[in-house]
């Protein structure tokens, strides 16, 4: 970290003094350029630009080119967000050093974590990804970790929620995922799936369908930190990313979007989702943790990078920042793209037609759960 903010501090220091041109169209009326000295000064102007992008006119020419120009790290975090969202809309790329200094825990503060609370939709459906400002914010589950019977994971899969008899049941004949995973998260889960109709879906041959997955923090932390390994517990599964960009770091396909259950009195609206036969467990609170420390933007998707370490437990897998991770590109000769083949089996279990267009339509359930502490990945026999 310190090495990351005294790169930015350098490149702060370069543009101590900003010029920027009039905001009024008319050349013949624009004064001499304007030196933008202040934070003060600076927050201003891109909160003008922020009006002019936001009324129905939109930003000028002159103004796109001004956005153009300007560096995220130049201006006060709360505006830095707007400006992030003027350049999305230009497609203009965003540095090493922009990116970085969005990212930076210390860069956070009260403002700009109100802005960041009014602009998270439009930042999300803009497919900008930002680390949460809540390094420091950590809570634990005091309760021992669970270790999970065949007769209690099959309690799980077999389990039909109570579904009310009057009101919205959203998640009431939609497929399930199940992402089954060691409580040492470096070695890999293993995922099925039920179908709309409650049934596991298999394969032609009769075998049960399921996918190898990581669900490991690439930076070594617990579920109840930012970036940290996935919560165990319940997710909501809510349509997919508008498109598949930053292939590099998300793979080919687009990603699949996670969700908590929203809070409840006592919990009761999480919990109506576990057996009571199972709510004694601890599973599901992780992610009430998460969940109320605001950890979000959780995905299942592949990953561009490829793994060169043979050696690592997790082989061909690469870790995330907290997501759940698919296998893809060619490892040992055969090629990989789990995020196709989930997204496709996903809507063949909802009766859908496996298509791109259809893909905005993914809606279902998630359950993550460590079943022990097996130093190895999990397969079908430690589920059946």
């Amino acid at each position: 970290m310190k090495v990351v903010q005294s790169v930015l501090l350098g490149a702060f220091l370069c543009v101590s003094t900003i010029q920027a041109s009039s905001l009024n169209d008319e050349a013949s009326e624009a004064p001499a350029p304007r030196i933008l000295r202040t934070m003060e000064e600076r927050a201003e102007f891109i909160e003008e630009l922020w009006l002019s992008f936001e009324s129905s006119d939109g930003l000028s020419q002159k103004q796109n080119e001004q956005v153009k120009k300007l560096k995220l790290y130049q201006f006060p975090h709360a505006q830095s967000l707007k400006l992030l969202l003027m350049k999305a809309s230009l497609n203009i790329e965003i540095s090493q050093n922009e990116v970085g200094f969005m990212n930076s825990p210390g860069a956070w503060n009260e403002e700009s974590l109100v802005e960041y609370s009014k602009l998270e939709k439009r930042i999300e459906e803009a497919s900008i990804e930002i680390e949460q400002p809540l390094q420091s914010k950590t809570k634990e589950v005091t309760a021992t970790n669970d270790r999970w019977s065949k007769e209690e994971i099959k309690e799980l899969i077999t389990f039909e929620p109570k579904w009310r008899l009057f009101g919205k049941n959203e998640y009431r004949n939609v497929p399930t995922l199940y992402v089954f995973c060691r409580e040492d998260r470096n070695y890999p889960c293993l995922m099925i799936m039920k179908d709309k109709e409650g049934k596991v879906v298999r394969e032609k041959n009769g075998q049960i369908w399921s996918q190898k997955k990581l669900a490991l923090s690439g930076r070594g932390l617990k579920y109840n930190e930012v970036n940290g390994n996935t919560p165990q517990g319940l997710f909501t599964i809510d349509s997919v990313m508008p498109k598949a960009d930053r292939r590099f770091v998300y793979g080919k396909y687009r990603r699949m979007k996670l969700n908590f259950v929203e809070a409840s009195k006592d919990e009761k609206e999480l919990l109506r989702y576990i057996p009571e036969e199972l709510q004694h467990l601890n599973f599901w609170k992780e992610s009430v943790v998460a969940r109320d420390m605001g950890r979000d933007l959780f995905r299942i998707h592949g990953v561009g990078i490829k793994n060169i370490f043979r050696n690592t437990t997790y082989y061909p897998f690469i870790p995330t920042a907290g997501c759940i991770a698919s296998i893809e590109g060619k490892y040992d000769g055969k090629r990989y793209a789990d995020q196709r083949e989930l997204l496709d089996q996903f809507m063949i279990a909802m009766g859908i037609e496996p298509t791109y267009e259809n893909e905005t339509r993914v809606k279902g359930l998630l359950y993550v759960v460590n079943i022990d502490d097996t130093n190895a990945p999990v397969e079908l026999g430690d589920l059946f």
